[in-house]
C-alpha cells in the first residue's frame, strides 16, 4: 500500500488570527485545493 502525505498550509487570510476570514485569493486557493483533493481518499491528522 502506497501512502501519500500532503502538507497543506492554510489559504491566504486577511489576518493572523485563527478566525480571520479568507481573502478573495484565499477563496480561490481553497477551491483549487478542494478540486485537487476531491478524488483522493484523505485522512486528516493533526
Amino acid at each position: 500500500m502506497n501512502t501519500n502525505i500532503y502538507i497543506i498550509r492554510h489559504c491566504e487570510a486577511e489576518g493572523q488570527s485563527s478566525d480571520s476570514p479568507l481573502t478573495e485569493k484565499g477563496f480561490i486557493q481553497a477551491n483549487e485545493l478542494s478540486d485537487l483533493l476531491s478524488d483522493r481518499k484523505v485522512e486528516i491528522s493533526s
